[in-house]
């Protein structure tokens, strides 16, 4: 194997020597991880292969409160009887107080390792052109098990899941700009944030026929908890993008016109009938829902309504929960959208074209920060559940069963129009930290 040393060994050795050292800051073991996954990504922009099919390497690492790493990787491709599957790089567990035998062992299972990859890629070089792209997805993840994330939980950094039609080098350059985008710091310290907000409540308005006839779930307004973490997120990073006018009031997108629909004047006015009709009991309940807001999730999703998840975190809140409702400036905010749809020139807005099914199941790679939906699909909850709520997972299935209700009446009344998001994927979106 000695023959292949020159593909990948350089680079790697590189990065190797820092585990030898008496002692290892956290920030030191995760810059030279970084370098070594940015290295291991040239080498599969310079194997030769155009496309790679059901391609998928992972680099990970974990940092504990022994102060140890471990860093894996994986990598296999497919074509015909070509298969290389499960190849480990890399399985090892390095203390920083590992003796200068035991470091020394690291490195030459390390080097081994490094081989037999270097050797399985240029197999796959000779093999040809491997059709059909699937993904490739390169993930750092961080575990605290001391500090704030649970036992298991691990924050993750995943660069792009492509579907087909890109080449290897265009996935490679894809890959190297969200690394500069979004910074495994910055997401640390937004996770950070996070963990320091006071878990709150939202509270369901009405149904909305929003532009581009995107029908949607609003809230009365975003409530002060909330309005305090978007606000600290803008202030300590300022390379954030700039927010979108569709988070700045609180709303769950629950379907949207198919790429050939286009709604007619007749066909809003009923719509908007039915989102005052069905959110009327949102205002007439002796108890209306209330949605505990107990968490955010971090998320790097393949498509705009995160159907496809390449990488989630949900990080809790405070356990104290602030029911204070929202500010005056809050509910205006969300009244004066729902008033757009008394404008009798409102159709134009509501049959503009964009913001059909494909934009939002389509590939486009992003990442964004979230309120999950709580509850249950209404197709698990038993007969009855949702008739008298007692708690927050109560509260949620009730609200579940609304939004069945309501997509139910809309398909009966405009048939095969509308296109639904899975109930999984339904989210509030907290502030776009990518794409």
């Amino acid at each position: 194997m000695a023959g292949q040393r020159s593909l990948l060994w350089p680079a790697v050795s590189s990065c190797t020597t820092v585990f030898m050292g008496p002692s290892l800051s956290e920030r030191s073991l995760r810059q030279q991880l970084q370098r070594m996954a940015l290295a291991l990504l040239d080498v599969l922009r310079g194997c030769g292969l155009t496309y790679m099919s059901q391609a998928d390497l992972t680099i990970g690492y974990v940092l504990g409160s022994g102060g140890f790493g471990t860093v894996t990787a994986a990598t296999h491709a497919t074509r015909g009887a070509l298969a290389i599957k499960g190849i480990a790089l890399v399985d090892a567990q390095i203390h920083t107080s590992a003796t200068e035998d035991e470091a020394a062992e690291y490195v030459v299972r390390l080097q081994d390792s490094t081989y037999a990859l270097d050797g399985l890629l240029a197999e796959a070089r000779f093999a040809g052109r491997l059709a059909d792209c699937r993904h490739l997805t390169t993930a750092c993840g961080i575990v605290d098990h001391d500090g704030p994330f649970s036992s298991g939980s691990v924050f993750s950094l995943a660069l792009p899941l492509i579907s087909g039609g890109h080449t290897l080098a265009t996935l490679m350059a894809d890959c190297l700009d969200v690394r500069r985008r979004i910074p495994l710091d910055l997401l640390l310290d937004i996770v950070q944030q996070i963990l320091e907000a006071l878990s709150c409540v939202l509270r369901p308005r009405t149904f909305f026929v929003s532009w581009q006839g995107v029908l949607t779930l609003a809230f009365r307004g975003l409530p002060p908890a909330l309005v305090e973490l978007k606000a600290g997120l803008e202030a300590a990073h300022d390379s954030l993008p700039r927010e979108n006018s569709g988070s700045r009031w609180p709303k769950v997108t629950l379907g949207v016109l198919g790429d050939a629909r286009r709604l007619l004047p007749d066909q809003l006015e009923r719509l908007n009938a039915l989102c005052a009709e069905e959110g009327a009991a949102f205002q007439s309940s002796a108890e209306p829902p209330v949605i505990i807001v107990d968490r955010a999730a971090v998320v790097l999703y393949e498509c705009r309504s995160l159907e496809r998840v390449i990488a989630q975190t949900e990080v809790r809140f405070a356990a104290s929960v602030d029911e204070a409702e929202p500010e005056a400036a809050e509910r205006e905010r969300v009244e004066r959208i729902l008033l757009e749809a008394a404008d009798p020139d409102y159709w134009f807005a509501a049959s503009r074209d964009g913001n059909r099914e494909a934009h939002y199941r389509g590939t486009h790679l992003g990442a964004t920060l979230v309120f999950p939906l709580p509850g249950a699909s209404p197709a698990d909850l038993g007969p009855g559940t949702a008739a008298t709520p007692q708690g927050p997972g109560d509260a949620a299935a009730a609200l579940r069963q609304r939004i069945a209700a309501f997509r139910e009446r809309v398909d009966s009344e405009l048939p095969a129009m509308y296109c639904w998001l899975s109930d999984a994927s339904l989210h509030v979106t907290l502030r776009a930290l990518m794409g």
